[in-house]
């Protein structure tokens, strides 16, 4: 999972296998293709991470690369603290859902995400898709995001809100 310092963005990749280079095939085909490339990463020390194919992606696009280290208690608390309410909502969403029909994980995910990502953060008031693209999402639930009933349409203007 990774989460963006700022604007409380949090990206969530399913991957069958986290190896060095499908981690980092997923990290430059799923997050810096869609939200640009960072100006440095922080990760923990595990393999994924400290590997040939990682400082490959990083010097290839020029990102600076930090490593936290296992004991650095302020750094861990902040990313288990960014990780905690995506995983309790898949793990609800989940466990919700043992009626044997229950949806694939991986199908499930980007739901998930959407959802977190679209809940007002409780220090800035805001939702991290707001910080991050200036405007909110359309959700299912808001009726703005449905068009005029075709009765009620004058003209292309009232397609616009």
């Amino acid at each position: 999972m990774l989460w963006d310092n700022f604007t409380r963005w949090q990206e969530a990749v399913a991957i069958l296998e986290a190896t060095p280079q499908v981690v980092a095939s997923a990290l430059n085909e799923r997050v810096f293709c869609y939200l640009g490339i960072p100006e440095q990463t922080h990760t923990n020390q595990s393999a994924q991470f400290d590997s040939q194919r990682m400082d490959e992606l990083c010097q290839l696009w020029k990102v600076s690369k930090k490593q936290i280290t296992f004991y650095y208690l302020q750094a861990i608390w902040i990313v288990e603290r960014n990780n905690r309410t995506p995983e309790r909502l898949f793990e609800s969403h989940v466990v919700g859902m043992r009626n044997g029909n229950q949806e694939e994980w991986d199908e499930l995910l980007p739901q998930i995400m959407r959802v977190y990502r679209g809940t007002p953060y409780t220090v800035t008031g805001e939702t991290a898709i707001f910080m991050m693209f200036g405007k909110e999402f359309c959700l299912p639930h808001q009726s703005k995001c449905h068009p005029p009933l075709p009765a009620e349409v004058q003209s292309a203007s009232d397609y616009v809100l």
